[in-house]
């Protein structure tokens, strides 16, 4: 995998990142009394761009810094990393949208988001998990390149 295709990849889980954490926030701020499942899910995601965006770093500064045009770095490792950390995005995104009866678009909430959120929170839960669990893979494979 080159770089630009990692780029692009990277690009794309950073954008989804960011559209579920705003629509976490637009949930938590829904719920009178949020729940502290929902402050995790916001505080993951934005552990995940930080991770992301040195991934972008170290990637661009391996490139930039090699003499070599395919310097050895497990590219094809992230990628499916980032394609599993896509997905459980995705996938979260659609469990909270579900709780908006579909509509993120604050005039549509109806009365019915905290019972669709508790309905939806064992989807959450399992979700924040497999988050953290590629974040911390996408930790391992930065930590083992920085060798």
């Amino acid at each position: 995998m080159d770089p630009l295709s990692f780029t692009a990849s990277l690009i794309a889980v950073v954008t989804i990142a960011g559209t579920v954490a705003t629509q976490l926030n637009l949930l938590q701020s829904s719920l009178r009394d949020a729940s502290s499942l929902l402050s995790a899910l916001v505080n993951e995601i934005s552990d995940l761009r930080i991770i992301l965006e040195a991934c972008s770093s170290a990637v661009s500064e391996l490139y930039r810094s090699s003499n070599t045009p395919n310097p050895p770095t497990p590219l094809a490792d992230a990628e499916k990393i980032l394609n599993r950390t896509k997905c459980h995005l995705e996938d979260l995104e659609k469990v909270v949208l579900s709780c908006f009866g579909g509509s993120s678009d604050p005039s549509n909430i109806s009365r019915g988001v905290k019972l669709r959120w508790l309905r939806e929170r064992g989807k959450a839960e399992r979700l924040q998990g497999k988050l953290r669990d590629s974040k911390q893979d996408l930790l391992m494979l930065l930590e083992s390149q920085s060798v």
